[in-house]
């Protein structure tokens, strides 16, 4: 069988432990998988905080790749849960922290997806919302008190930035764009279920209209 030598290890090794690439004149890459391994290794581990940001903007954001995530987990999701349950149990502590660090990096996400799981639980209407849409939209003013709010400030600060159900999931409302509307923590908790008329400040006629669908 045919062998070459390794660049970075210097090793002699058969072709086929070297990862294959058109650009090279044999087909191969010039350094071994386990040496290309190495690399990635202390690459991902001296430029971590580059990866990250790389993938929260670019995959996040990549239809095409989400496509492919799904379609990978979907052929071969019973061996990648087995290798997952079975990372999880031998690395209890690194997984506590890629949980703390997830919930950090996306806590607007997950108050967003628990309100949908709400909604659902209760066989009202719901869709996943994009907050950002919502912020835009209302210009970070309360649609309470009309104050601004500083978005700067954290739970549970009562001027801290919350999202109101116009119509309360719990009396049948949605979760959808038009029945969500940003206020501070404060307003929000103060009103409780109960509503106003002067807190419906979106067109209710239609709103209703797709309750009643």
């Amino acid at each position: 069988m045919e062998a070459k030598r390794c660049t970075k290890c210097g090793l002699e090794k058969l072709l086929g432990e070297f990862w294959r690439d058109e650009n090279h004149s044999d087909g191969h890459r010039s350094a071994c998988k386990e040496c290309t391994a190495a690399q990635k290794r202390r690459y991902s581990k001296t430029h971590r905080e580059e990866i990250n940001e790389y993938n929260r903007h670019h995959r996040g954001n990549n239809e095409k790749y989400k496509a492919k995530v799904r379609q990978r987990w979907k052929a071969n999701h019973v061996r990648l849960n087995r290798q997952h349950r079975h990372w999880r149990k031998a690395n209890p502590e690194k997984q506590k922290e890629m949980e703390r660090r997830y919930r950090e990096l996306h806590q607007e996400e997950l108050k967003e997806r628990a309100q949908y799981r709400r909604a659902l639980k209760r066989n009202n209407s719901a869709e996943r919302v994009d907050l950002g849409v919502i912020r835009g939209r209302d210009g970070m003013v309360c649609h309470i008190c009309g104050k601004k709010i500083n978005q700067d400030l954290e739970y549970p600060h009562p001027m801290s930035l919350s999202y109101d159900h116009l119509i309360p999931i719990s009396h049948g409302g949605p979760h959808a764009e038009w029945n969500l509307a940003v206020a501070h923590l404060g307003c929000n908790s103060s009103r409780g279920p109960g509503r106003t008329s002067a807190q419906l400040h979106l067109p209710l006629k239609s709103a209703l209209g797709l309750i009643q669908s």
